[in-house]
């Protein structure tokens, strides 16, 4: 290895001519004394003494001691690492497995929690807020409420607003847009540049609707029923102030063009402190005019308080934002813990293993916090090499990542703000290198210079403190992979149960075609249209989100029951069946009469053992009785993680009339014919607002999505955790065995049988395996008990799960520790006993 110049020592140089200099002074004197001169520089030498104490003695008054040291304990750890490729590839290889997984995890937190957002004046940047009488938080503004306060920040801050909607761009296909109709002084406030006069499109818009065609600047496109010009690109540094990057961005003189007249402006607000405002001065400026803003206003509506939070980055300061990346984390921290444990354990092994060398270093003058730095030296080239590798890994698999973990919003045409490598993501991956260095390193170091300082080299092997630690890092190891494991079935088993559910209604060839235009005469349209077999009108789509709930006196308690408003052809088009009773008629719906279809488990639950038909309830606040007319087989009208609803109330309407704000269209054939000819139809009732068919199948997707993403990623985790531990347990055995070699071979002369040697030499290790399966199912069922109590509809306790996860690794840990031990078991005792 060729080192600098400054570093390898070749300064001496210098040092070296001076001294000469000197020697060959005096070595003149003494010539002129009459000595020769070979007896001159003889005598010279002798009375000057050694160079190199002289060298040295410079050097460390100088400081640069240190570095020749430093030189030297390098090279020594090179040429270690050379000498056991073996073990040198094993933890190279844990470290970029177990780090490179937590560095592309931190570079999705450093993309929307640390990275600056891509606009001027981004520490100065906030968000603006309101609160109501009920402590709420009002994430929108109107417009005059935007012009006052903008008025009011005057000197303070400039306030910025957008709004955003989704159009389609209608072409040779209809595809959705993403547009964010934004003020006039955005572009100049934001970015620096005036405002543009059209439309103006993101890079990732322009690279996914246009295929980054070069001619688009000038080009008119149309979003909607109406044509805008393409008055620029922007650069694919800016992505704008959300996670979500929009396609479009509309300047706010085009609004008309984007939503109908009718439709509110409903306004983000945000904005950019001036230089050495503080913030407290901007958000008092702000709420000094707090009153007039709420004028005419619904109570709730009204705003009593104004906030404006400091955000420099793309996601928002929430609390379950950072609990959500804790929880995210937990399972990365533990991969972590177990690569350490296994790293500790094949180190400590190592440590052992050089006694003979350690004593050599102590008996010729070594002090042992000098064996140590000699050790962690090592253990630190071996971070630096691994943390390398795992910033090669973490780079190279963020656009798999990013790809696997946003399927949900690219598969609806939509772009996330991009995770790119920056020079965090390369510090992270060096400092858990380097912390997981002296966790694996320094304890095993501190530990075998500490036997051999206490004169204890030929013992090293049989030591109770080595055989301690190394235990306690097998229970350490096996706990943390049990964790992952279990953590990995639960999600399995909650995505398997999500997949196999049954909703209690047919979702094959079921569309939402929401849309803000009239319902009945789209309705009309679309029950014309040859491959629609049935339209329905209802208040809230299924599987959209929770339902509301209204508290009502039934059964002659109080209850809170949900419930949805739909027309006459709901349960027909739906495919959900009565159990008891009859549907609404045509004029019961139309009328809106008192009547009601409700849920069998609102039946069961307030009329038990008895029929609910004919019996009645009443809405808190309302005089009216409504009275039972059906009971309708239990379905999922919420989210699919929920399940079936505990109570449900089917009230009558029909379409036109306020409570009916969606349209749920059952297909004979689910094509992108149909799809296509669906939007066309929607784009002809109501031209300004975006009508994309959506699929019941595709929203069931979305809704198991997330935890299928959990529990793949818990399962890479797992099976990456298990894997380590196996190869971290089997070398350790492996050496173990290698050093007991000899004891097998006497054991087998005495008699044993190959059996009993296999069981002395895997024996202990089995015990600690054993040992941390057991600590590994404590907190697995604490948690579990836990989480079940504060989320009811996830499937925790699973039996199976909590009884395949510890049996699992049991099998793979005991074939991991039995195979060494079989070899041993198989040697020829006069060989082994001839060779030592």
């Amino acid at each position: 290895m060729k080192w600098p110049r400054w570093f390898k020592g070749s300064s001496h140089s210098s040092l070296d001519e001076e001294m000469q200099f000197h020697i060959e002074q005096h070595a003149e004197r003494l010539m002129r004394g009459g000595c020769t001169r070979e007896e001159a520089m003889r005598k010279a030498r002798l009375e000057f003494g050694s160079v190199a104490s002289y060298r040295e003695d410079c050097r460390q008054s100088k400081g640069l001691a240190f570095l020749d040291q430093l030189r030297a304990d390098l090279q020594f750890a090179v040429r270690i690492l050379r000498k056991q490729p073996g073990l040198s590839a094993t933890a190279i290889l844990f470290l970029a497995v177990a780090v490179g997984a937590n560095s592309a995890f931190f570079a999705f937190v450093n993309a929307y929690g640390l990275r600056p957002l891509p606009i001027q004046g981004a520490d100065r940047h906030f968000d603006l807020l309101g609160e109501n009488n009920k402590k709420e938080r009002i994430f929108r503004f109107s417009k005059p409420q935007y012009e006052a306060l903008r008025g009011q920040a005057a000197s303070a801050a400039q306030l910025y607003s957008l709004e955003r909607s989704t159009l389609p761009l209608v072409e040779e296909r209809i595809r959705r847009a993403a547009v964010e109709v934004v003020s006039e002084n955005f572009f100049p406030l934001l970015v620096g540049t005036p405002n543009p006069d059209g439309a103006v499109l993101s890079h990732a818009g322009w690279k996914r609707l246009f295929h980054r065609d070069p001619q688009i600047v000038g080009r008119r496109v149309r979003l909607g029923s109406n044509f805008f010009t393409i008055s620029g690109v922007a650069p694919e540094s800016f992505t704008g102030v959300e996670a979500v990057i929009p396609d479009f961005w509309i300047p706010h003189s085009l609004r008309p063009l984007v939503a109908a007249p009718q439709l509110p402006e409903d306004l983000q607000v945000g904005g950019i402190l001036e230089p050495g405002v503080p913030l407290e001065q901007a958000r008092a400026r702000l709420s000094a005019g707090i009153q007039s803003l709420s004028e005419g206003l619904p109570e709730d509506e009204r705003i009593q308080a104004l906030n404006a939070e400091s955000r420099k980055v793309v996601s928002r300061d929430d609390e379950p934002n950072g609990l959500v990346v804790g929880i995210a984390a937990f399972p990365f921290v533990l991969l972590l813990v177990v690569a350490c444990a296994n790293l500790a354990s094949l180190y400590l092994a190592g440590a052992s293993s050089r006694q003979r060398e350690l004593a050599i270093r102590i008996a010729i003058g070594a002090n042992r916090w000098r064996l140590v730095r000699q050790l962690m030296t090592e253990a630190l080239l071996l971070a630096v090499i691994g943390a390398v590798a795992a910033s090669m890994l973490a780079v190279g698999s963020l656009q798999s990542l990013q790809s696997f973990l946003f399927q949900l919003v690219t598969r609806f045409g939509m772009n996330f703000v991009p995770v790119s490598p920056d020079w965090r993501i390369f510090a992270v991956s060096l400092l858990l290198a380097v912390l997981s260095a002296l966790l694996f390193g320094l304890l095993p170091s501190l530990e075998a210079t500490d036997s051999v300082r206490e004169g204890r080299p030929s013992v090293m092997a049989r030591s109770s403190r080595p055989t301690l630690m190394r235990r306690g890092l097998l229970v350490t190891q096996t706990a943390s992979s049990l964790v992952l494991l279990v953590l990995a079935g639960v999600l399995l088993e909650n995505a398997n149960h999500f997949d196999n559910m049954n909703p209690g209604f047919a979702l094959d060839g079921l569309f939402d075609s929401d849309h803000d235009g009239e319902l009945r005469s789209y309705s009309n349209r679309l029950e014309a249209l040859p491959a629609v077999i049935a339209v329905t009108g209802v208040g809230r789509v299924p599987l959209r989100g929770i339902m509301e709930r209204r508290t009502a006196t039934i059964g002659g308690k109080q209850a809170r029951l949900f419930h949805n408003y739909v027309d006459h052809r709901y349960f027909e088009t739906m495919q959900i069946p009565l159990v008891e009773g009859r549907n609404f008629t045509l004029a019961e719906a139309h009328n809106q009469l008192p009547v009601a279809v409700i849920s069998e488990a609102t039946s069961k639950r307030f009329w038990p053992g008895r029929s609910a038909i004919g019996q009645s309830f009443r809405f808190e606040g309302s005089p009216q009785l409504y009275e039972v007319t059906g009971v309708a087989r239990d379905v999922v009208n919420s989210f699919f993680f929920i399940g079936l609803d505990p109570t449900f109330v089917y009230l009558p309407a029909v379409a036109g009339s306020a409570e009916i704000r969606s349209l749920i269209v059952r297909a004979r054939q689910v094509d992108a014919r149909f799809v296509g000819e669906l939007q066309r139809l929607c784009l002809s009732v109501t031209p300004q607002s975006y009508c994309e068919p959506g699929s019941m199948t595709g929203i069931a997707w979305m809704q198991r999505l997330p935890v299928h993403i959990a529990s793949q990623v818990a399962t890479a985790l797992g099976v990456l955790s298990v894997v380590l531990s196996c190869v971290g347990l089997y070398g350790v055995v492996a050496f173990l065995v290698e050093r007991r070699k000899r004891e097998a071979g006497i054991r087998l002369a005495l008699g044993a049988s190959r059996a009993n040697v296999m069981l002395a030499m895997s024996s202990p290790s089995v015990k600690s395996l054993l040992f941390g399966i057991g600590v590994g199912l404590l907190p697995c069922f604490v948690a579990a008990k836990f989480a079940e109590s504060a989320v009811a509809y996830l499937r925790l306790s699973q039996p199976l799960v909590f009884v395949g996860a510890p049996l699992l690794l049991l099998v793979v840990g005991v074939a991991a520790a039995l195979l060494p031990a079989r070899r041993a078991a198989s040697v020829d005792p006069s060989q082994t006993l001839r060779h030592d």
